[in-house]
């Protein structure tokens, strides 16, 4: 795993692996605010979940996910 402290232009699912691969924590900061609005996190098919999924993050929730691919984590 490549340690990754700050990112930009994030998914959830990225977030997700780094996380889950042993990466302590991780801080969303950009300097231009349209690599996140317009990157794929905030499509018209992934924004509503990225933003549940960054909000349940924000307030403690565990990250957790079960996918048919790679299982339950």
């Amino acid at each position: 795993m490549k340690p990754i402290i700050l990112c930009s232009d994030p998914t959830v699912e990225g977030i997700f692996r780094q996380l889950n691969e042993g990466q302590p924590s991780i801080g969303l900061f950009t300097d231009e605010v349209g690599l996140f609005t317009s990157g794929y996190a905030m499509g018209a098919e992934t924004k509503t979940a990225t933003l549940a999924r960054i909000s349940k993050l924000w307030d403690g929730a565990d990250f957790d996910r079960i996918r048919a691919g790679d299982g339950a984590s």
